[in-house]
């Protein structure tokens, strides 16, 4: 697992192309009939922001994506970096409505972290809209290829991520429904978080 996520910006998650290159290194057996659903949950991070909190994960399945929303946002605090290219710090806390539990601290439920997800995707999209503001950040191939632009805007506070894995890295890239749902009701049990997984046609 990669601890970076909980510290930086989703677009410094480095280094990408190493695990482009070994991808065995990080996830093991690459045709495990579990890692497709393994990845799924990757998005599922954490970091101690201490106001925020989510109640709710929904999760939208179909063969080729999968969809993570959080009713809450990420805090989008912007910055600049070295080359002047607006960016901005993109975090999640996860817990329920009168706790915050560390999903990074549980190794059983963290295997993998963002960036390594990030890294196997062909494409991930992640739309944050908090404090009335949103922004959008699109990866392909593990890099972000848009420049992000914070905008005001009227959405309620969420944060999605959409996940399309790279068939040039990964023998099988189908996601399994029903897998995914019973890995949710493992997952709910552990943490007691609530996942609603729906099929998307």
């Amino acid at each position: 697992m990669c601890d970076s996520h909980n510290e930086s910006p989703i677009q410094f998650l480095t280094d990408i192309q190493a695990v482009r290159r070994n991808p065995a290194n990080y996830f093991g057996d690459l045709n495990s009939p579990d890692l497709t659903t393994r990845l799924a949950f990757a998005s599922l991070f954490y970091h101690d922001s201490g106001d925020k909190c989510c109640s709710v994960v929904r999760m939208f399945v179909n063969e080729n994506k999968v969809i993570v929303r959080y009713n809450v946002g990420m805090s989008l605090d912007v910055s600049s970096d070295t080359d002047g290219v607006l960016t901005a710090e993109i975090y999640l806390t996860v817990g329920t409505e009168d706790s915050s539990k560390q999903f990074s601290d549980e190794s059983a439920l963290i295997e993998f972290g963002l960036a390594a997800l990030n890294a196997v995707c062909s494409r991930m999209l992640v739309k944050v809209c908090s404090e009335g503001m949103c922004a959008e950040f699109l990866f392909e191939s593990g890099k972000l290829i848009n420049v992000p632009t914070v905008m005001p805007s009227e959405s309620k506070d969420h944060t999605e991520f959409e996940l399309e894995l790279d068939a040039s890295i990964l023998p099988n890239t189908t996601f399994d429904y029903s897998k995914i749902v019973q890995e949710a009701s493992r997952f709910i049990k552990m943490t007691g978080i609530p996942i609603r997984v729906e099929q998307m046609m």
